[in-house]
């Protein structure tokens, strides 16, 4: 296999596994059994342990020591993102729907 069907390959079943995180994330939040912290914090991990044994099992070098803080600032970023960042807006959105849920039963969203 050559380098760029396995790069075609690898992203789009990059592609295909992020298409899956909506509907997962809905899943997880119907119902009262994990809140949305929870489950943001928990695919954070996910990723990191995907991307750790990716790396092991392809054998992979460390990257050298210079590049660490760029990498580790990276992955804060991606987890953590700005303030303003869509994916924790998204989840306090997620998690305000659940307060509104329990506290008012007439307030449910149509399914």
């Amino acid at each position: 296999m050559t380098p760029s069907v396995r790069g075609l390959m690898l992203g789009a079943l990059g592609v295909l596994i992020f298409s899956l995180t909506m509907p997962i994330t809905k899943i997880a939040l119907s119902g009262d059994v994990m809140s949305a912290w929870f489950v943001w914090a928990g695919r954070a991990v996910l990723a990191a342990f995907a991307g750790i044994a990716y790396l092991l099992l392809t054998k992979r070098k460390l990257p050298p020591r210079a590049a660490w803080w760029p990498l580790i600032g990276t992955a804060a970023g991606v987890v953590f993102g700005p303030r303003r960042s869509r994916n924790l807006t998204l989840f306090r959105s997620l998690e305000r729907i659940q307060e509104m849920r329990r506290s008012r039963p007439s307030a449910r969203c149509r399914q």
